[in-house]
């Protein structure tokens, strides 16, 4: 019994020995180990305590889920960001019912630039000068008494006396032409025209009662040539010629033969006497 006990004590006390070497030699490995130089100079020693848990099936699915989460996002700031740049280049201007003022701390290299091929040169256009309109002065102007027209033409018109039944209605010149108009006093309807010009030395004759394209007749009245037409039933035109001067008269609403002896006998009478040696 003794020496089984002998035994059982030597064993324990060999194992006891041999478990001290096996962990001095443990030892010893871990010192060199960690002794050992890396190209970081550290080497790092594997915790079994400190490994990341495996994740499970749904935390790796909540994860790939959150990762495109952030791709799109990523996408659609993208996206974001070139219809920016495109509103730039065709004058498009986002609405806003709350406009945000700009950030002015945003670098010129954070603006998306648009694409210089997207510019094309414009054809530059002469601009054409357009001139103003020439205004023409009214070559007609009104007068109130006889002394005035006068006065702007320089000579005096051929006026018929008021005992002949004419009555003044409006005086006017058109350029150095006088044009006295009259209404018969018992006849208010009939209105009578009376033209007077005075040529310039050497001034050729011609006809200034305004009617074209009428019949002339020819009648000399007191070696005064007259020119008189017919230009309907109740219009009609004459003219003549006393020393420097010409004359017209135009009529509405009288007869033809009473026209004719108003001009032939108070007309011509008048511009004889007064106007021939002028």
């Amino acid at each position: 019994m003794k020496m089984r006990s002998k035994i059982i004590a030597l064993s324990t006390l060999l194992i006891l020995q041999s478990g001290a070497a096996n962990a001095a030699a443990i030892d010893d490995e871990v010192a060199a180990i960690a002794n050992e130089k890396t190209d970081n100079n550290r080497v790092e020693i594997f915790d079994p305590d400190k490994q990341e848990p495996v994740k499970t099936d749904a935390e790796l699915r909540e994860e790939q889920q959150r990762l495109e989460a952030e791709r799109q996002a990523a996408r659609k700031k993208i996206e974001e960001e070139r219809k920016k740049g495109r509103d730039e280049i065709t004058g498009k201007v986002p609405i806003s019912r709350n406009p945000v003022p700009p950030d002015r701390s945003t670098k010129p290299e954070d603006v998306a630039q648009p694409p210089v091929d997207r510019f094309e040169p414009v054809e530059q256009k002469p601009v054409e000068v357009v001139e103003p309109p020439v205004e023409i002065p009214n070559p007609i102007k009104n007068y109130s008494s006889f002394a005035e027209i006068t006065q702007a033409v320089n000579f005096t018109p051929l006026y018929i006396p008021k005992k002949s039944g004419y009555t003044i209605t409006s005086m006017l010149t058109i350029n150095n032409l006088a044009e006295i108009r009259y209404s018969r006093k018992w006849e208010p309807s009939v209105s009578l025209h009376i033209r007077t010009y005075k040529r310039a030395p050497g001034e050729e004759l011609k006809d200034i009662s305004g009617v074209n394209g009428v019949k002339w007749r020819i009648n000399v009245v007191d070696d005064v040539t007259v020119y008189i037409a017919k230009i309907d039933e109740n219009k009609h035109v004459a003219a003549w010629a006393v020393g420097n001067y010409t004359f017209s008269a135009y009529v509405e609403n009288l007869s033809f033969a009473a026209f004719y002896s108003f001009v032939s006998d108070e007309l011509v009478d008048l511009s004889t006497h007064y106007f021939v040696g002028s």
